[in-house]
């Protein structure tokens, strides 16, 4: 809850309750008031980057004289919080110089750079391209299974190395135990999808078609 209204305070709100309100918006209204009704000035609560943004604002009304100079922003303006902007115009009133190196966002291909320009410069995604190796979703039970399925650390897999997954999972997997099997199953998937996008059957993904493991007795 203190998240929420710190979120809020950064916004530009003061505590005020609008008439189409939610009903979360109307908690933390009365809990604003309530605190501030405690000791009259609202301070039961630990301030946050909001309140001391705001501090610091109030104080910009009457204190303009600075030892600042300037001030190197990163961030897109448009992309910071109302305070903080509010902040940048009061400091440039105050003589402070304000430089935005906000960098270029350099643009690319496939399916990232789609998702890129949707983000960023609100283009709708064109000639999008399943399975470009770009970007990747990984499709789990819960967080712990994707943050354990690390298909990443194999970047850009060539043929090669899509071919050896692919047999491994294959033919390995009586071998290996279950726990094993599961954590290489984002790798073995991924393998299959490289194999799959190869237009051509010759070469590495005819291999497939060449070999077999013939077991001499039953499966035990």
């Amino acid at each position: 809850m203190l998240a929420w209204r710190d979120e809020l305070l950064l916004a530009g709100w003061m505590g005020n309750l609008p008439p189409d309100a939610s009903p979360r918006l109307q908690a933390l209204a009365a809990i604003e008031t309530t605190l501030t009704r405690i000791d009259g000035k609202g301070k039961a609560v630990k301030s946050g980057v909001g309140d001391r943004l705001q501090t610091v604002l109030t104080a910009l009304e009457t204190d303009t004289e600075l030892s600042i100079q300037s001030i190197d922003v990163v961030n897109k303006m448009d992309h910071l919080p109302f305070l903080l902007r509010q902040l940048f115009i009061k400091l440039r009133a105050c003589q402070v110089q304000v430089h935005n190196h906000c960098e270029k966002i350099t643009p690319s291909s496939g399916n990232l750079g789609a998702i890129k320009a949707a983000i960023f410069d609100h283009k709708v995604p064109q000639n999008v391209v399943r399975g470009d190796d770009s970007l990747q979703l990984l499709e789990t039970d819960d967080e712990w299974s994707a943050a354990n399925a690390d298909v990443m650390d194999i970047p850009g897999m060539d043929s090669h190395t899509a071919l050896a997954f692919v047999l491994a999972g294959k033919y390995l997997e009586p071998l290996l135990p279950t726990s094993t099997i599961r954590h290489l199953a984002p790798h073995f998937a991924a393998a299959k999808n490289v194999l799959d996008r190869i237009q051509t059957k010759q070469g590495v993904p005819s291999w497939m078609d060449k070999v077999r493991v013939i077991n001499r007795g039953p499966t035990l």
